[in-house]
């Protein structure tokens, strides 16, 4: 796996668990290490479920569900894009990564008071 959602893709079950118990330095890959289950919460099922899928994720409690969509266009790298959480690791260099946490969106209704995308999307 790797990546967040690539989890709950994985057989047999025991091999969801396991990853759930490794750490990773995160967010950065280096430094202090964080148990997969608390970047991955919903995947390690450490999140409670809902019914039906809420209108913006719950990140403060449970990290990224993919709800939450803006459009990023990184400025230095225009072929570098973002419209959900779990679309910023793939962006490449890291540097493009640092530039969209910054970035500040309308959250959680779209409309009103910003907040940063590192704050939006747990990073």
């Amino acid at each position: 796996a790797t990546k967040c959602s690539d989890i709950s893709e994985l057989t047999p079950i025991g091999v969801q668990t396991r990853i759930c118990r490794q750490k990773y330095p995160y967010p950065t890959g280096k430094g202090v290490k964080k148990p997969i289950s608390k970047i991955c919460g919903r995947q390690c099922d450490t999140c409670p479920a809902t019914a039906t899928p809420s209108q913006t994720p719950s990140v403060y409690e449970c990290g990224d569900d993919n709800d939450f969509r803006f459009n990023y266009t990184d400025n230095k790298s225009p072929d570098q894009k973002a419209t959900k959480c779990s679309d910023i690791s793939e962006l490449t260099p890291i540097g493009v990564q640092t530039r969209i946490c910054r970035q500040k969106y309308p959250y959680p209704t779209g409309k009103g008071v910003k907040k940063p995308i590192s704050k939006i999307c747990g990073r």
